[in-house]
């Protein structure tokens, strides 16, 4: 297949100079190429610079326009694909090593696009990066922030943007070098310290140095001298030595314990590779970085790395050159259509996940653009930040501190918002319990998890956290979301900051992106934020999504002025507010449409996921001009696995960027960067792989999109709450009254699902002999002596309903008991699920409505 290649030119400045033994560079130049094929646009960089590259910015141009303005490639498969590019790589002379990487990292780019897939995964896969079955994803990518001498603030800048690991250059002035990383060391006590000399370090130095280092807990020195000292008191790294001998060549040292790999040094991604394989098979940690490229490169560096597995594989941060380099046009001019990133496939967070998440940073970007909007008046982000840094002092006077566990019921109002988002911005592990759940189910939730109310004292929760460190790290959870499990039994998802800002995202690009032809409404602009309604609980993972997606895409929430769900009120709210993003579940939904016929016109996404959606339904909300995009999510994913890019995409959708949905037995399974870490106090949910096997009956078709085609086998799902019927049936058959018990979901119009208990009661005698065969659903009578008996039974049934109602949160409680002489049985004595839902039509069962024994 042909490649259509166009060259542009970047330029810029750097945000502060940059030296090194050649010379002191204020302003840099490079290359941006662009490789179009199937209709998307793969992007790469050559962006070399004296001192760091061994090449020139004029041999970048030559080898590049060299290629001519296409290429042939490949495209069937990816190793089709790989093999392909390495012979058109090899036209490019040796030397012209920038030229090669923006060449290879262009292909694979555009090659992702076309399938749809992240880069970090078509690397991994093509360039066969690390070794057979590990896993690795976005949750493992580290970041390290080059710190110049004696520059503290930088150090605290890459600090608040959640950067933990710090390189620093020696050989200029030993004594002060080292006094500036002590002073590094004593401000920051957990970070990583990492030291480049460069092989500057003589005979008479290099004891004495090292020495200083082991004493910083160096993670290792690149390069100390010309000659690697044996015995070092700090592990060493290979960097230049790498260049121009092939890796299989390098002569092995007993104190290396890492690579320090540069694809433009080492002559591109193809030529990278053989390092990184070999590193790995010699227990040598490969760690990507960079030579001071712009953000494009610097993008494909990120997913390199993020293909490479094990955590300690990068190197890539913030740096001078980082943003320099900018093109004389607009990056979306080019990069293809729909929402594809305007850089490859960067990882989103990628070294900035606390700025994301950060409520004060979202202050200082926007002081004056609202956060917060709605019938209790509107606030900035400004204001509410000031409001977040008083509960955080209110809280740190309270002893309370990243990791700790908050316990909150949270309401759809201000006081949960600023909750929320500071402590988020502190690290305190959010553990939401749900508005509707008694006191004995909240309490088992707090005892289990570990967590303390907000007035009370801080507790450490059961998981490993880092106590020396000041800012918790990406992988650090964010909130512990309880959802119960087949067997019945409450599991704590532990879910990190990393996979929550993944998903913010990841959901962006999908939801922003709209079908060709469509438009924003005529009030809003291209750039303007969107517009969230508060519409679901935060004690649910696609409540809370609404809130961090706000702050994470520095947009306004419309807060309600209750937190129970009207239809009439969230109608009005979207169109007095603008709202333009609004999340549903089908209940909520069918009732809107009761309420009107004609959607509101700021509206651009309706999410409708957590059940079932009849098609009759959303063909409805569609006719009446609601924008339905269809999603398949869970708690374990953050909220969204797939979504609908447009009407016209079958099933839910694709996965979203990032996501893998495979389907294995005919069961989903699901891979990245926004799963959850694990059930607490469990073991690893993942297999070897890194895949999540969600229990939900489905498939993939052939364009990808995900088809549903049953829920997990007992669960049931009713207003869009799960219920487990192992829970309810544990406790329904607690009661005297009950001998035993089984809980199934029956259709129900408005509600998708409703609950059924089918029980067989401890009565003296059968129900068949209680109440004539011809009555379906009884009703409270003033019973004759003939029908005494089964008052009797209607006043056993009320008594479990009594008993449920302090026990069970409201939608768990059945809605009807059917009441058989016997349950049905497998050949192994088990309860025959499958013939439960029969019974309804079965001779001598009862069916008794709760609404009639609460009448009487």
């Amino acid at each position: 297949m042909k490649v259509s290649l166009s060259l542009s030119p970047l330029g810029g400045t750097f945000e502060r100079p940059v030296e090194n033994a050649v010379a002191r560079f204020e302003e840099r130049s490079g290359w941006l190429l662009l490789a179009r094929v199937a209709g998307v646009c793969g992007l790469g960089e050559a962006s070399p610079l004296p001192g760091y590259s061994d090449d020139s910015l004029e041999e970048s141009e030559r080898a590049l326009r060299g290629l001519g303005p296409t290429v042939e490639v490949g495209m069937d498969t990816l190793e089709a694909f790989t093999a392909s590019v390495a012979r058109a790589s090899d036209a490019i002379p040796t030397v012209a090593h920038a030229a090669r990487f923006a060449f290879e990292s262009a292909l694979f780019d555009a090659y992702a696009r076309t399938r749809g897939v992240p880069l970090w995964a078509a690397l991994r896969h093509g360039l066969e990066l690390g070794p057979p079955g590990a896993h690795v994803s976005g949750s493992q990518l580290g970041v390290a922030a080059w710190i110049a001498p004696d520059d503290l603030r930088a150090a605290e800048a890459a600090s608040a943007a959640g950067v933990h690991t710090f390189k620093l250059k020696l050989g200029r002035d030993l004594d002060a070098e080292l006094a500036f990383a002590r002073k590094l060391r004593d401000r920051f006590p957990a970070a990583r310290l990492r030291f480049d000399a460069n092989r500057s370090l003589g005979a008479s130095d290099v004891d004495r140095v090292l020495l200083a280092l082991a004493a910083l807990d160096a993670e290792f020195c690149e390069e100390p001298s010309a000659t690697l000292p044996t015995g070092a008191p700090v592990p060493l790294a290979l960097d230049e030595s790498l260049r121009g001998v092939p890796a299989a060549d390098v002569v092995p040292h007993p104190g290396v314990r890492a690579w320090v790999l540069k694809p433009t040094s080492l002559g591109g991604l193809l030529r990278c590779a053989p390092y990184v394989r070999e590193a790995l098979r010699r227990g040598i940690e490969p760690i990507v970085s960079h030579t001071l490229e712009g953000p494009v490169a610097n993008a494909v560096l990120r997913e390199l790395a993020l293909a490479i597995a094990g955590g300690a594989a990068a190197g890539v941060g913030d740096h001078a050159g980082l943003h320099a380099l900018q093109p004389p046009f607009a990056f979306e001019a080019h990069a293809g259509q729909g929402d594809e990133p305007v850089i490859p496939h960067h990882a989103p967070g990628c070294g900035h996940f606390e700025r994301d998440l950060s409520i004060a940073e979202a202050a200082r970007e926007h002081p004056t653009r609202l956060a917060i909007d709605g019938p209790s008046g509107p606030l900035s982000h400004a204001e509410l930040a000031t409001r977040c840094e008083a509960q955080r002092r209110a809280l740190e006077q309270l002893g309370w501190r990243a990791g700790d566990g908050l316990a909150f019921i949270p309401r759809l109002d201000v006081d949960t918002v600023v909750t929320v988002f500071t402590a988020v911005a502190a690290g305190i592990v959010l553990v939401p319990l749900h508005p509707r759940g008694t006191p004995d189910e909240h309490e088992a939730i707090v005892r289990e998890s570990g967590a303390r109310w907000i007035h009370q004292r801080p507790s450490r929760l059961p998981f490993k956290r880092s106590e020396d460190t000041k800012r918790p790290l990406p992988e650090a959870p964010l909130a512990i979301l309880f959802t119960s499990g087949t067997s019945g039994i409450s599991k704590g998802a532990v879910l990190s900051r990393r996979a929550f800002v993944a998903s913010a995202w990841a959901s962006r690009q999908r939801s922003s992106s709209l079908p060709a032809g469509a438009a924003r409404p005529s009030s809003a602009t291209q750039d303007a934020p969107d517009v969230w309604l508060a519409s679901l609980t935060p004690a649910h993972v696609g409540g809370l999504s609404i809130l961090l997606r706000a702050l994470v895409h520095r947009g306004t929430l419309v807060l309600p002025a209750s937190s129970e769900f009207h239809p009439a009120t969230t109608l009005d709210l979207v169109r007095r507010y603008g709202v333009t993003q609004l999340s549903l579940v089908p209940t909520m939904l069918a009732r809107c449409l009761d309420e009107t016929g004609s959607a509101p016109p700021s509206l651009r996404v309706v999410l409708l996921g957590g059940a079932a959606a009849d098609a009759g339904l959303v063909a409805r909300a569609r006719a009446a001009g609601f924008p339905i995009r269809l999603t398949y999510g869970m708690t374990e994913a953050c909220s969204q696995i797939a979504t609908q890019r447009d009407a016209g995409e079958p099933g839910c959708g694709r996965p979203l960027r990032g996501v893998e949905v495979r389907a294995r037995g005919g069961v989903l399974e699901v891979r990245g960067p926004t799963l959850f870490s694990g059930y607490l106090g469990q073991r690893e949910p993942l297999d070897e792989d890194g895949w999540f096997r969600t229990g939900d009956l489905g498939r993939v078709d052939d364009d990808g999109c995900v088809h549903i085609e049953g829920r997990r086998q007992d669960l049931i799902i009713t207003g869009g709450e799960n219920v487990y019927p192992a829970e309810v049936e544990a406790r329904v058959s607690a009661h005297p009254a009950v001998r035993e018990a089984a809980v199934i979901g029956v259709h129900d119009a408005t509600w998708g699902q409703r609950v059924v208990a089918v029980c067989v009661l401890e009565t003296r005698r059968s129900t068949t002999e209680l109440a004539s065969s011809d009555a379906r659903i009884l009703e409270p009578t003033c019973a004759g002596e003939d029908e005494a008996p089964w008052s009797d039974v209607q006043a056993l049934l009320r008594d479990v309903d009594v008993a449920l109602s302090g026990a069970l949160a409201s939608f768990k409680r059945p809605k009807e008991y059917w009441v058989v002489d016997a349950l049905p049985r497998t050949s192994l004595g088990k309860v025959a699920r499958a013939g439960l839902a029969g019974l309804a039509d079965a001779r001598g069962t009862r069916i008794v409505a709760v609404s009639a024994l609460r009448r009487s």
